[in-house]
């Protein structure tokens, strides 16, 4: 055995050997920080919070480089408000990620100390945590297609793909390697972490289960149901009365583009999961019963409104489903730009 490895060994033969002593008293001047911390574990627990937060908050500055031109509009004030409030949306994703296994890390009993379980939760942790950060990674590049975030959608689109070519998936992954990368990196990242932190846990996993024992029963009670409410206040995005969800990004965002920039894929996934798609409904057989009763095609000097208007000005332009992030008399900031997919009616106004 290596000097470090007999080193290691020694600490901890001796934690686990060595008599604790009487339970000590808790000083009035540390109950605060004990109610928060009321175990090491429990501060683990926060500093792999803070990493994913961080990977989350990499991924978003991923694609704010990748898009960089889409967000030319936004001022640097405007962008760090962009990323200042996409960390909320990040925190609500990641406390849905945690919830299982942060249950399980601050709670007031002993067997969250057991080796086994630790490492069944610390990988349980690390899988789920990889793919939430896949589909913030993958965005870079679907983003482009359809400029918005991803939903749920992607998984019908996915199948349909799969369906018609096979090979489509390796074309996909070959065509974005370099995000392929990122992605390993970043989970490769989490898991260095993890790991890192898991070979400290176990030489003070008995040191740690004697400390939880000097704390008061009801100060460990306490403090689980305090994070337990804070977790699920993370989960609703905040205290306020709506809940956080997709379309949120438009009231926070400063201007229409900024919303892509706010937005979490991840998130947007878990919240459209389970929404059931709009129906088509045929009330015709075929298009010529549909004309015979209404037609929008109108020839010159036919029908019996031809020329009853005559010398009226009023033009009525109806549209549906288009995005003012895109409509350039919507959004000014297109307005003067070639960014706008609509310049006629930006005239027009």
């Amino acid at each position: 055995m290596r000097h470090r490895d007999v080193k290691c060994l020694q600490r901890f033969l001796q934690d686990y050997f060595d008599d604790p002593g009487p339970n000590p008293v808790i000083k009035s001047s540390k109950s605060l920080g004990r109610f928060f911390i009321p175990d090491p574990m429990v501060a683990s627990a926060a500093k792999k919070f803070l990493f994913l937060l961080f990977l989350f908050s990499v991924t978003r500055l991923v694609f704010f480089g990748a898009h960089r031109p889409y967000f030319a509009s936004l001022n640097l004030s405007e962008i760090l408000s962009s990323f200042l409030w996409g960390i909320r949306f990040d925190i609500s994703v990641v406390c849905w990620i945690v919830l299982p296994w942060w249950i399980l890390w601050i709670s007031p009993f002993s067997l969250k100390f057991h080796p086994a379980l630790r490492r069944l939760t610390d990988i349980g942790f690390w899988a789920i945590a990889s793919i939430a950060l896949l589909p913030n990674i993958a965005d870079t590049e679907y983003f482009s297609f359809t400029l918005h975030r991803m939903t749920s959608d992607i998984f019908r689109q996915l199948e349909a793909l799969a369906g018609e070519d096979t090979s489509a998936f390796g074309a996909m992954l070959k065509d974005s390697y370099g995000l392929v990368s990122l992605w390993i990196f970043l989970s490769f990242s989490l898991f260095t972490f993890l790991k890192r932190w898991q070979w400290k846990e176990t030489l003070t996993l008995a040191r740690d289960r004697r400390e939880q024992k000097t704390v008061p029963r009801w100060l460990r009670y306490s403090s689980f149901l305090f994070w337990v409410c804070l977790l699920v206040v993370g989960c609703r995005g905040g205290l306020g009365g709506r809940v956080l969800d997709p379309t949120c990004v438009v009231r926070l965002s400063h201007k229409p583009s900024g919303g892509a920039l706010i937005g979490n894929s991840a998130f947007s996934i878990i919240k459209s999961l389970g929404q059931v798609p709009s129906k088509s409904f045929h009330f015709f057989d075929d298009g010529k019963e549909m004309d015979s009763i209404y037609s929008p095609f109108h020839e010159k000097n036919q029908g019996p409104y031809f020329g009853l208007y005559k010398g009226k000005n009023i033009i009525v332009i109806v549209l549906e489903s288009f995005s003012a992030e895109h409509v350039g008399f919507l959004d000014k900031t297109l307005k003067t730009s070639s960014k706008s997919f609509t310049p006629f009616l930006d005239e027009l106004s």
